[in-house]
């Protein structure tokens, strides 16, 4: 039996809540008993950014990430993000800024998205709220699943407007209104009626946003366009006139009647226009500009007709901090209303999905082609692999029979933080589960918690996750397991058997008087060593199976014991009755919440390097779990490879 992340198990999670009903018994039913998961965010998430600035057509330009949450200051909201869209900064920001030896440099300003959590100096804004806005230069990007930003730049997008329309708002909104009614000084309510505003980069987004306020203002529109397509763009956006930008503006404007504009806003390139926008300027007209000028401006040009300039920069508020940086709020909001109400039309030119740096990459592209039209906007991240959970016996006696060492495994386990994957190993309940996820230097990555912490390696739940895995990919062969710290283990399957690989023991002597307090019989140890590879054990010796079955330990005197040596627990042995070269073993690891297991297949490893040292052979055969309550018979399987220096261990699991 396989137990899917989904609807009907008794799992539920989103990013970030978890919920597990009793795993032996998963139903749907079990779904039942599963109480309403709590709101908790990850640790992580995923992002694109970069770490030299490099050509757009590098792979390495911008590179998907794995990051952490950016904490949330009291005036931020922490903004689940849902669609994001490109602006000429994106792409300026990129070849000017490289990342330090830190983090890497993330981008992105304008996004849509769902408030998760919100700072304690914060009004007017509650968790699940719909927002849009354009961002602050100072701070991370919002090309990551989670942004904080200041409330005070951040607009309530309207239910009716999607994420990736929302996306394609804040910044040229932004621009264009203060570019219009802030430093053009435009009455927003209409009185500019006979007025005449000459837009030079009609077409692109800010363009674009500027023609539909114009209008709305009263204003007689001239938008500059290069291309058919361009011009028929700003066409149904409400321009009154589309003039082409590859020809002197004057003689342009002249063709359709007019001697002169009241107001120019640049949209393009300040240098390139600056005399030609001096001519066509009418006297006391007003000029602004979007584009910065990489060379001193001559403003004598403009002296005798006694007009006015000023840049208009939208991070101007947020990056300064000014006593009127809520007006980008309110002016997000009205936007929004406006969009709402069918005032403006969307600029979203071209939208990709899902958000990653493929699609980040090809949205940089075309802005800096400067051929685009309207906005480009990226809106969701890539589908996440649903987790499954499997229920798996391990070093059973032969395949498809009862015994064995439970274990969870879950599959898909990429997206888990470490804080969700050790709160499932609770709920599971097992005394390992492995979590699966993909890995750069191995096969696979598995990670290893008991109920309650991370152990570096764990046998049966190797054992348990690689039948999974052959379960499902039947010529899985021979592959690899990276497990924590970066180390790298062989994985083989053959003749239905599931090996791993491990380091031989590193073995040092023990005191068997100490050893003897651990126990309330106070056996009698024939010998004992602590053996370490990736985990330790104290491994130690008893005369026969009756003496093994009947030791009676004292689990917190193990507790301490292991916790002040570093170890996992105690293996203790004793050849077996069955036949040469077999042994009967019985393992506590109180430390790692597990009183006694019934399969232990890193401990066997250590365990057959002792047997090897001692003269005793290479391949052995070792029983475990049979004096548990109930009684869970398993066999593992070991060969020590002593001039590899490691040991293979390995057996039979079920797949329930």
């Amino acid at each position: 039996m396989s137990y899917f992340w989904g609807m009907k198990n008794f799992i539920s999670m989103t990013l970030g809540n978890i919920c597990l009903s009793t795993l032996v018994y998963a139903t749907e039913k079990g779904a039942e008993n599963c109480p309403k998961a709590l709101a908790q965010l990850p640790d992580r998430m995923r992002g694109v950014g970069y770490f030299k600035s490099l050509p757009i057509d590098h792979p390495d330009a911008l590179q998907d990430l794995d990051l952490p949450i950016p904490e949330v200051g009291a005036n931020d909201l922490l903004v689940e993000i849902h669609a994001v869209s490109m602006n000429p900064v994106d792409a300026k920001q990129r070849v000017r800024s490289e990342s330090s030896d830190g983090p890497p440099r993330v981008l992105g300003y304008d996004a849509a998205g769902v408030v998760k959590k919100v700072g304690s100096k914060v009004s007017g804004f509650q968790e699940g709220d719909r927002v849009f806005y354009a961002g602050d230069l100072t701070r991370m990007g919002s090309n990551s699943e989670f942004h904080a930003v200041d409330h005070r730049i951040v607009g309530h997008l309207s239910e009716s407007i999607s994420f990736e329309q929302g996306a394609a708002l804040p910044l040229t909104s932004l621009t264009a209104y203060e570019a219009l009614f802030d430093r053009l000084l435009i009455d927003e309510n209409g009185s500019g009626v006979q007025k005449t505003l000459l837009v030079i980069g009609g077409a692109g987004g800010v363009g674009s946003m500027a023609i539909q306020l114009a209008k709305m203002a009263g204003l007689r529109v001239i938008a500059t366009a290069s291309r058919d397509d361009s011009h028929a763009w700003v066409k149904r956006l409400g321009a009154d006139f589309s003039i082409d930008h590859r020809n002197n503006l004057a003689e342009e404007v002249k063709k359709i009647g007019l001697e002169g504009v009241d107001y120019i806003l640049n949209a393009a390139d300040t240098e390139q226009y600056w005399s030609q926008m001096a001519e066509v300027i009418n006297p006391q007209g007003r000029i602004v500009s979007i584009v910065e000028a990489n060379n001193p401006l001559d403003l004598m040009l403009l002296a005798k007709k006694s007009a006015s300039f000023s840049f208009e920069f939208m991070f101007t508020r947020s990056m300064f901090q000014t006593k009127d940086i809520a007006r980008q709020s309110e002016i997000l909001t009205k936007v929004s209303r406006l969009f709402a109400d069918g005032k403006l039309q969307s600029p979203v030119g071209l939208t990709l999905s899902p958000i990653n740096s493929e699609n980040l990459r090809k949205a940089h592209q075309v802005i800096e082609s400067r051929r685009s039209i309207g906005k480009i906007v990226v809106s969701k991240w890539p589908q996440k692999k649903r987790p499954e959970i499997y229920r798996v016996n391990a070093f059973t006696l032969t395949s498809g029979v009862e015994g064995g060492n439970p274990a969870g495994v879950v599959l898909n386990a990429d997206e888990l933080s470490d804080s969700e994957k050790q709160e499932m190993a609770r709920e599971i309940g097992y005394s390992e589960t492995a979590f699966v996820s993909s890995s750069d230097i191995a096969g696979f990555k598995l990670d290893f918690f008991t109920p309650t912490k991370q152990i570096p390696d764990c046998g049966h739940a190797t054992i348990a996750a690689f039948s999974v895995l052959a379960s499902k990919q039947p010529n899985l062969g021979a592959t690899s397991k990276e497990i924590l710290g970066g180390k790298t283990r062989d994985i083989s399957i053959r003749h239905g058997k599931v090996f791993m690989s491990q380091p031989a023991a590193v073995v040092s002597e023990d005191n068997l008087t100490e050893a003897q307090e651990l126990f309330e019989n106070q056996p009698q140890f024939r010998s004992g060593v602590i053996a370490r590879a990736d985990n330790g054990f104290l491994v130690l010796e008893v005369a026969s199976e009756s003496e093994l079955a009947h030791l009676r330990p004292r689990q917190d005197k193990i507790l301490a014991y292991s916790e002040k040596n570093g170890l996992v627990g105690l293996y203790i042995y004793t050849s077996s009755k069955s036949a040469p070269a077999q042994y009967a073993t019985r393992m506590f690891a109180p430390a790692y919440g597990i009183n006694e297991e019934s399969a232990t297949g890193v401990a066997a490893g250590l365990l057959s390097s002792v047997l090897h040292a001692k003269g005793l052979g290479s391949q052995f055969v070792i029983d475990q779990g049979l004096w548990m309550n109930p009684v869970r018979p398993s066999r593992i399987w070991t060969q020590v490879s002593s001039d590899e220096g490691r040991v293979e261990v390995g057996g039979y699991a079920t797949v329930e």
